[in-house]
């Protein structure tokens, strides 16, 4: 979803830039194919400090379908949490040089509360089963116990197969309102095994989801607390 946001932000001339946070995963480079691209990826900004050149590291960085992603290295895994500040430091200096930031918190929400805190907005995706309610739940009662800083969390729900969950159900249990739902269908699913990141088309459902999502969080209204107020989406997700 990160990196479909961040692509339709591009494709509306709003320069984007795709972080990913967990530094010790498998990478976001694979996911979307460009593990082979050189490029700059967080090993090599782990001892960055200090006041950074922003357009000097957006130009280093490897670069997907015109959005500069940096990602973790499969090769080089970044397991410890490395020299404090980097992470803040280089995305402070990103923020300067590009007009969006997107961050991938991952599954495990590697995203630290001061972080979300300087966000505009914090999107949580839950996948449309039980376990991935209960992961919701769990996420929006950490970040109320940790003082939600920052902008309350907008709720995405992601499609899947035999999931056995609806929208209504979810929004009634983690008690905030749905935006979208991101699709899901085969075509996608191959596509992103077989290395080529989410169809980000125009009539593509996912590409349709990602500039409804890209309008929407654009008047989303910046209100403090750990749930956002609901706002209307334009249109909702179209079966494949």
């Amino acid at each position: 979803m990160a990196a479909l946001l961040a692509h339709a932000e591009h494709r509306g001339a709003r320069p984007a830039v795709l972080v990913g946070l967990d530094r010790g995963g498998g990478g976001l480079d694979v996911v979307l194919g460009i593990e082979d691209l050189p490029g700059a990826r967080w090993p090599d900004l782990d001892g960055v400090r200090g006041d950074i050149d922003g357009r000097a590291v957006l130009a280093a960085l490897p670069v997907w379908r015109g959005v500069g992603v940096v990602s973790a290295d499969r090769t080089r895994p970044v397991r410890s949490p490395g020299e404090p500040g980097v992470v803040a430091d280089v995305l402070r200096a990103l923020r300067g040089a590009a007009g969006l930031v997107v961050l991938d918190a991952g599954v495990a929400g590697a995203a630290a509360p001061d972080l979300l805190g300087a966000c505009d907005a914090v999107v949580l995706v839950v996948p449309l089963e039980v376990r991935g309610v209960a992961g919701a739940v769990a996420a929006l009662a950490e970040r109320a116990q940790a003082g939600a800083a920052g902008p309350g969390t907008v709720v995405v729900a992601r499609d899947v197969p035999g999931g056995g969950v609806g929208e209504r159900l979810l929004a009634d249990v983690v008690g905030a309102p749905v935006l979208d739902t991101l699709p899901w269908h085969r075509v996608s699913r191959r596509e992103a095994d077989a290395g080529y990141g989410p169809p980000t088309g125009r009539r593509t459902p996912t590409g349709r989801f990602a500039r409804r999502l890209a309008d929407a969080l654009a008047v989303l209204p910046a209100v403090p607390g750990p749930v956002a107020p609901a706002v209307p989406a334009r249109g909702r997700a179209e079966p494949w």
